[in-house]
C-alpha cells in the first residue's frame, strides 16, 4: 500500500497460479488505463486521491484528470516485490554482474502470496522544484485511511504499509507527547487497530530517520513495525597502492579496470559544489 505498480513486471506474473481466492472482494481500477492488467497474482489494484486533489487545489495546482495505477517511478513496484514478488532470475543484470551475483535469483518475502496494489501516494504530481519549496507531501492522510479501509473490506490478510503519513499532532495542531494521546488520537493508529480487530495485520516501516531517539514511526503495539539493520555479508575489494601495498575495502560496484594508478584524495576534495566540508 502506497504507490503504483508495473503490472508487466515478472515479479507479478501469474504463471503457475490457480484461481483467485473467492474471499477476495476487491477490483482492478483500470477504466482510465485499459492497458493495465490485473491477473491471478496481482489480483487487484485501486487508487485514492480525492483528499490530495483538494489539498493541492489550495496551492493552485490541478490533479490529473486521468489518475493511473501504472508505476512511473519504481517505488511501488520495488516495495511490493520485496513483500511478495515472484522468484525471478536476474541473469544479465549489469548491476548484479558488478556485485558478482550474476545468474542468481531474487524473490519477495512471501513469493507465492497474491498481491493487491493500493495507490494513495502521488509523487508524479509534484515537480522537483515544488518538492524543494515544501509542497512535496505526495499524498494525504485521508487517502491513506481510505486505502486501509478498502483493503479491510476487500478481504486482504496483510497490509504492507509503504507510506509515512502518520500525524504527530492533535486536532489543535499541538504535539502528541504521551502514548495515550498517540494511540487514541493518531488516525493511523486508529485505522490499524480497526484492521487488527478484523484479523488484518499491518506491517509498516519505522521510517527513514534515525538513529537518534524518538525518530521511529508506526509504533502502535498492534502494528508489526520493521526497521533497517545491517547486512550479514559484505562486498569487498582491494585498493592497490603504488608501493604495492593492498588495503581491503568495501565496494558497491567495480569500475572497469584500465591498469592505471590514480592519486588518493579526501572526501573533502571530491565534494560537490556548495557542499559543506563536514558532510563531504
Amino acid at each position: 500500500m502506497g504507490q503504483d505498480i508495473r503490472d508487466e513486471s515478472k515479479d507479478f506474473s501469474d504463471e503457475g497460479y490457480g484461481p483467485i481466492p473467492k474471499k477476495f472482494k476487491g477490483q482492478c481500477d483500470n477504466e482510465l488505463d485499459p492497458t493495465f492488467k490485473c491477473n491471478r497474482k496481482l489480483i487487484g489494484a485501486r487508487f485514492f486521491y480525492k483528499g490530495f486533489a483538494k489539498e493541492i487545489e489550495a496551492a493552485n495546482k490541478t490533479f490529473p484528470k486521468k489518475p493511473i495505477l501504472r508505476d512511473m517511478q519504481g517505488h511501488g513496484t520495488h516495495t511490493l516485490s520485496i513483500a511478495a514478488g515472484n522468484v525471478v532470475p536476474i541473469s544479465g543484470s549489469m548491476l548484479f554482474k558488478f556485485l558478482g551475483l550474476d545468474n542468481a535469483k531474487i524473490r519477495g518475502g512471501s513469493s507465492r502470496a497474491r498481491v493487491v496494489a493500493y495507490k494513495a501516494i502521488w509523487p508524479e504530481v509534484i515537480t522537483e522544484e515544488e518538492d524543494e519549496r515544501g509542497l512535496g507531501t505526495f499524498g494525504t492522510l485521508i487517502d491513506g485511511l481510505a486505502a486501509i479501509e478498502a483493503a479491510i473490506s476487500d478481504g486482504v490478510d496483510i497490509i504492507n504499509l509503504s507510506m509515512g503519513l502518520a500525524s504527530l499532532e492533535d486536532e489543535n495542531h499541538k504535539p502528541m507527547t504521551e502514548p495515550r494521546q498517540y494511540y487514541f488520537k493518531e488516525p493511523l493508529c486508529i485505522a490499524s487497530f480497526h484492521a487488527m480487530t478484523n484479523g488484518v495485520l499491518i506491517v509498516a516501516s519505522s521510517g527513514n530517520s534515525g538513529p537518534t531517539p524518538s525518530t521511529a514511526t508506526n509504533i502502535s503495539p498492534w502494528i508489526l513495525t520493521v526497521g533497517a539493520s545491517t547486512l550479514d555479508r559484505e562486498f569487498t575489494c582491494y585498493v592497490s597502492l603504488g608501493n604495492h601495498q593492498k588495503i581491503r575495502a568495501t565496494r558497491y560496484i567495480d569500475a572497469p579496470s584500465d591498469d592505471k594508478f590514480y592519486p588518493i584524495i579526501t572526501g573533502a576534495d571530491a565534494r560537490v559544489v556548495g557542499a559543506d566540508l563536514t558532510n563531504a
